[in-house]
């Protein structure tokens, strides 16, 4: 279970102490994020680790938001109900945000729409004094040095802390909508759950809910940017005049052309995420079933399959580059054609173009239309995301949920939506056609489940069906008719797909489209046929959320035979399981999910084929210590194949095609015509004797188990599954720098060096030719006032200031300027979005091909991979690090290429014009590399951790997933959402860390952009008294360097950033080098018809799944003859599943295994596990065709695999369907029982026709008769 933590590396800091240093700051300390001073010394001398972490600051945590969202949302529906009005999550959203919303506005508007505009007036105030001799000793150009200082120290002070609060708001719109998104997946049905794929709720929960982020810190340029174009608008007309329009209506053009851009790009990215969810599903089915994948070489079709997915999702992302190519040319051109347009027309309407002009003028522009270009297009393409992802969410928060009675906790959204008046669109979309599917508005009618404290079971005339959208019925119940009383077992039988465990799930309330009756305990125990574990300790599983009772604990593990299990293991209950339970072996899970039902002391027992994964031995300890004696005074309904048990139970219910075939007690069925006796001579065989029999029986076959391997039968410990480390494997977190070779990987995975060069050359002449234009706009400004004052000095001081003022032409004429301004303008233009475009497409390319190296190589991963490694790790390197490699590295990598262009530009042009301004911007320089390094010492490390504490949460959305009926049956929705908040707060504490620091770093560097500012503004007025400045060169340098001071700030965070988000690709790029299994294809000549007798050798073969790790398999040595049938038989770790591991060579085996003379080692594993057909112990079908299940490669004729089907006896259920072959397989073969799932898999293996057949406990969940 996930624990607070705390940081421990103030020597201050009280024992215990468990509050966040951000609540006890003062004030002023957290205004410049001061508090984090403690910690980034710790990190710049040490590695930060998850236990150096602060705890989360409590209104940022997951039960409070949730909370409050979640009395939003039923508000939303309460008046949907009441009044018919549309509930809209954005609205209930924005309601528990307002407040900070208006918080974060007020401070917003007064910095862009006053200080930035006060600062570009102060500016060109400043700069005029330096056109005119002895201006300069007039005391006003102290008062407009002292504003331009006051005006950036005010800027530096609210703009971080600002950004600050919009991030925390981001944080808390995402961490409140994931938890009620949780929340919901615990009450979802299982008919929404269908609709629902896991892939698709992953996605939800991980890119889209990251995409808020953006959304919410550029909400407020909606509206502050044309309120900021209003009052530049203004004073433009005041400097300028007419011409002055030009800017607002080239803005106003631009205005809806930015917002369709924006629509257009929102509806790219809605159709991306539906590619995206097509992936993520897909990826997490290969790795689900990834050693079915090997077993059957079917790595090739599911590789074509998840990348021809990937390149679908390439494409849409390459056209939502190219808008971003626009966009993120737009700021950097926009201003530049702007300025071109304006002082075009204004010095051809006869107007002097004066330094004075210029530089109130150029700032202004500037700063407009990069607000405009930049946040406002930002802000209108962020927002039309942030309404495609809530729409998505809100759609999923209104699927059908189960009857309250169900859920420990007040349902959120659980009214019948079918009682809700009014028109039932969602906001935001067109028609109630795209809602139909959610609405469920003719409900059918529903079994009256009681959960009054009745004693046992009771059920009448219950009916039922479970079919998928557009299939014929796959599953029914039909006129179900029994009581179970307390005291009393009852056994359902049946063969395979006749309804047993759809049975249960009707009395647990999960079954949709019922009628009749049931009566049943609110105090219900289940064990479910496929055992459900999560990823704790085995104590905590058994314990799922309730007291420890040492003494009843200890009954329980003695009931089901887990005392000797525990110590084979070195933490004994206290070792963890691993996800699925990979640490345990499938009797072991099987019991230690009886043991869960068990230990909750219910009323009710609901037992759904327990004893199968089980032993003879371990069976009948089981069946007599645990159900007939722990059990004896409860109801118990047990599911079961094992029918020697069957004279010990009170009564039996039998069940064929979803109806009562029989139903009495074992005489009474046995004088009505039940034959049990061909079934109980199997049965009952088994029954009679112990293991060590069944070892001495087996041995017959020409078995030859060596004397050392017996005698260490009962010593091995557990390795029924891949062996890991005792403690389940933590991800890898890597310490130091993002080294120079993950950069150059990243992008020559992207394209060759010569093409990047020729991308470099680009971005430099797009510089150079935007530096030459405002270098070139100066020197007009220069030829035009020494042209003025040969003509008259006395006018020129007279009129310089009035816009409406005819002046001589200069020499050369003003067309000769005009042009070769327009020239360099239109190349900066040109060079801008070439590059832009280039760039992106580059990077686009590095994340597909990395994408694709990655997967290549995790399916060339030996099985003990995805054993130590969990599903929810392995999906977040495709989820959100590949989500971060095509949207936010991308943004980065371009936006730190054209600030690295720039700076180096605009170094070089400060050189040349103004040399002494190098001596103090060379130790600005360095003061920020100081501080960057220091920052990123700590940055680095967090942002690691917080992509760690990230994984789980996924790993503990898809595990719950996979257990949803047991957690319900159990009442633990309460526990399991406790422990999602907590996974949840553990990554929320790290993020509020990286999004801290991001502000501290940009705090610093506002405060060398004032240090620098003091020192130019301030010198200037100083140098003047010695020595003549140029007005015109004087504004050009400050312009530059008062908008690169801010830029520069930017820009270093910006690279700090794009280092922190390459840890993404560093990740990704590690997955790509994981070492792969043995070569696919053989270096020898192999016949086509090997093997042809099936003959198997083994000699000395001994098996570790790990270098430290114990054996699995010590000196084995068999000989197999040709058309033999073998029986392997041992308790639960004896090795049986290890044998297979070896002779599939999922792991490889020591000593020589030969098949028909052919050593496996000298073959390639497809020619190997083509010629070997392998039934795995837990069945696992593909969400598609059931074709498609059987036969991917396309290899066999209808009839071949008709009569498969009918050879495992579901050729009738399948010929019941319309689409036949084609019958849809819903996602994990839930429409089909556990046993169809086996009987499945076995035709799949029927098919192949091979000479060697591996059944791993195949038929544990089917009839005798299949």
């Amino acid at each position: 279970m996930v624990k607070r933590q705390r940081h421990e590396t103030n020597n201050d800091t009280k024992e215990g102490e468990d509050i966040h240093p951000f609540l006890v700051s003062l004030p002023g300390l957290r205004l410049f994020f001061c508090w984090l001073l403690p910690l980034l010394r710790y990190g710049f001398r040490n590695t930060l680790e998850m236990e150096n972490m602060y705890p989360v600051v409590s209104e940022d945590s997951a039960e409070v938001l949730v909370k409050q969202l979640e009395r939003s949302w039923e508000k939303e529906l309460e008046d949907w109900k009441l009044t018919g009005k549309e509930p809209s999550l954005l609205r209930a959203l924005l309601r528990i945000l307002r407040v900070h919303l208006i918080l974060t506005g007020i401070p917003l508007f007064f910095l862009y729409c006053v200080f930035h505009v006060l600062g570009a007036v102060f500016l060109a105030s400043f700069i005029q004094f330096f056109d005119d001799d002895g201006l300069s000793e007039d005391s006003d150009i102290f008062v407009f040095a002292a504003a331009i200082t006051v005006n950036r120290l005010l800027i530096a002070t609210f703009l971080q802390p600002t950004f600050f609060w919009n991030n925390r708001i981001a944080l808390r719109s995402r961490v409140a909508l994931s938890g009620l998104m949780f929340k919901k997946i615990l009450r979802l049905s299982q008919e929404a759950l269908r609709e629902s794929s896991t892939g698709q709720i992953i996605n939800m929960l991980s890119t889209d809910v990251h995409s808020l982020d953006m959304a919410f810190m550029l909400l407020h340029f909606i509206w502050v940017v044309p309120v900021m174009l209003l009052i530049c608008s203004i004073i433009l007309w005041y400097i300028l005049g007419p011409p002055s329009l030009l800017c607002p209506a080239v803005v106003l053009i631009m205005i809806p052309c930015l917002i369709l851009i924006g629509g257009v790009n929102s509806k790219l990215r809605s159709e991306k995420c539906i590619l995206t969810d097509a992936r993520v599903r897909i990826m997490n089915e290969i790795i689900t079933a990834v050693q079915l994948i090997k077993v059957h070489a079917w790595e090739k079709p599911f590789t074509d399959l998840l990348l021809e997915a990937r390149k679908l999702e390439v494409s849409k992302l390459k056209q939502i580059c190219f808008i971003r190519a626009i966009e993120t040319s737009l700021p950097i051109t926009s201003s530049q054609v702007i300025l071109f347009a304006m002082f075009s027309v204004f010095t051809a309407s006869g107007h002097l173009l004066t330094s004075s002009v210029v530089f109130i003028a150029l700032p202004i522009s500037v700063a407009l239309m990069k607000e405009v270009a930049l946040h406002f297009l930002g802000a209108c393409t962020r927002f039309g995301e942030l309404l495609v992802v809530i729409r998505r969410i809100q759609n999923f928060l209104i699927l059908e949920e189960l009857g309250d009675d169900l859920c420990s906790r007040s349902a959120v959204g659980s009214k019948a939506l079918s009682d809700i008046p009014g028109d039932t669109t969602i906001p935001g979309q067109e028609s109630n056609e795209e809602m139909a599917p959610l609405l469920h508005q003719d409900k059918p009618e529903v079994p009256q489940t009681q959960t009054e404290d009745i004693p046992g079971i009771q059920v009448v005339s219950l009916s039922g069906q479970w079919a998928l959208q557009g299939e014929g019925q796959a599953f029914t119940l039909s006129d179900v008719t029994f009581t179970v009383e307390p005291g009393e077992v009852m056994a359902v039988i049946g063969p395979v797909g006749s309804g047993k465990s759809m049975l249960l799930l009707a009395l647990l309330g999960e079954l949709p489209n019922c009628t009749g009756s049931v009566k049943i305990s609110k105090h219900v125990g289940f064990s479910d046929q496929q055992p459900w574990v999560f990823s704790g300790s085995i104590q905590e599983n058994i314990l799922f959320g309730r007291k420890l009772d040492k003494t009843r604990y200890n009954e329980v593990l003695e009931w089901c035979d887990l005392s000797q299990d525990l110590l084979q293991f070195p933490n004994s209950d206290q070792t963890l399981v691993g996800e699925k339970g990979v640490k345990l072996s499938g009797g072991q899970r099987s019991r230690v999910s009886l043991a869960r039902t068990l230990y909750s002391d219910a009323a009710v027992y609901l037992l759904d084929d327990p004893l199968s994964a089980v032993d003879s031995k371990v069976g009948r300890h089981i069946f007599e210590k645990c159900i007939q004696k722990a059990m004896k005074n409860k109801a118990v309904l047990l599911v079961t194949h094992q029918l020697q048990y069957l004279r010990a139970v009170d009564r039996i219910l039998v069940l064929k095609d979803g109806t009562v075939s029989g139903y009495g007690t074992y005489q009474e069925l046995e004088k009505s015509g039940v034959d049990f006796g061909s079934l109980l001579s199997k049965g009952e065989a088994e029954s009679e004797n112990d293991l060590e029999e069944e070892l001495t029986r087996s041995s017959c076959d020409h078995v030859s188990l060596s004397k050392s391997e017996k005698q260490n039968e009962e010593e091995r410990p557990n390795h029924h599954k891949m062996v890991v480390a005792e403690e389940t494997k933590l991800e890898k977190k890597k310490i130091g720098i993002i080294t120079g070779a993950v950069y150059k990987k990243y992008l020559l995975a992207g394209s060759s060096l010569l093409f990047l060069s020729f991308v470099v050359l680009l971005c430099v002449f797009s510089e150079s030719f935007r530096i030459l234009s405002d270098w070139w706009l100066a020197s007009w400004t220069v030829t035009e006032e020494d042209c003025v004052r040969s003509y008259s000095e006395e006018i020129c001081l007279q009129n310089a200031t009035l816009y409406n003022t005819q002046f001589p032409v200069p020499r050369m004429g003003r067309s000769y300027f005009t042009l070769i301004y327009a020239v360099f303008v239109f190349c900066m233009v040109l060079f801008t979005f070439l590059s832009s475009a280039l760039i992106l497409h580059v990077l686009i390319q590095a994340s597909s091909n990395l994408h694709n190296k990655m997967f290549e190589a995790i399916l060339r991963c030996p099985q003990q991979f995805f054993v130590i490694n969990p599903v929810g790790r392995i999906l977040n390197r495709f989820t959100k690090d590949i989500g971060f490699m095509d949207d936010r590295l991308i943004y980065l990598f371009a936006n730190v290429n054209f600030f690295l262009t720039h700076t180096l530009a605009v170094f070089i042009f400060i050189s040349i014009t103004n040399p002494f301004v190098l001596i103090f911007l060379v130790p600005m320089v360095i003061i920020c590399w100081i501080i960057r390094k220091f920052f990123l010492a700590s940055s680095r490390d967090v942002k690691r951790l917080e992509s760690l504490a990230n994984s789980p949460v996924y790993s503990y959305l898809s595990m719950t997933l996979s257990g949803l009926t047991t957690v319900r049956a159990f009442k633990g929705q309460e526990f399991m959402y406790s422990q999602y908040c907590s996974h949840q707060d553990l990554h929320t504490t790290t993020y509020f860390l990286h999004i801290s620091l991001e502000r501290w770093l940009s705090i610093c560097m506002e405060g060398l952009q004032i240090v620098l500012g003091v020192v130019v503004v301030w010198g200037s007025i100083f140098i003047d008294n010695y020595f003549e400045i140029d007005g015109a060169k004087l504004g050009i340098c400050l312009a530059y360097l008062v908008t690169m001071a801010g830029e520069f700030a930017y820009g270093v965070r910006l690279t700090a950033d794009l280092e922190n988000v390459m840890v993404a690709t560093e990740r990704v790029i590690e997955y790509t080098k994981l070492p792969p299994e043995a070569p696919l294809t053989s270096s020898i000549p192999l016949e086509s018809d090997w093997p042809q007798k099936g003959e198997i050798i083994l000699k000395g073969v001994s098996l570790r799944y790990s270098q430290e790790g114990p054996d699995a398999l010590r000196n084995i040595n068999v000989h197999i003859h040709p058309r033999e049938k073998i029986g392997i038989v041992g308790r639960t770790g004896a090795g049986k599943s290890s044998l297979t591991v070896a002779l599939l060579r999922l792991a490889e085996p020591a000593g020589t295994i030969l098949i028909d003379g052919v050593d496996i080692s000298e073959i390639g594993l497809h020619d190997l596990r083509k010629r070997i057909s392998f039934i795995p112990q837990d069945p696992l079908l593909f969400e598609g065709t059931l074709r498609r299940n059987l036969d991917p490669f396309d290899e066999y004729t209808d009839d071949e695999i008709w009569s498969s089907l009918q050879e495992v006896q579901l050729q009738d259920k399948v010929q019941q369907e319309p689409n036949k072959l084609d019958m849809l397989v819903a996602e994990g073969g839930s429409n089909f029982s556990v046993g169809e799932k086996q009987l499945v898999c076995l035709a799949r293996a029927l098919l192949s026709q091979n000479q060697i057949l591996v059944v791993d406990e195949a038929t544990a969940n089917v009839d005798y008769e299949n």
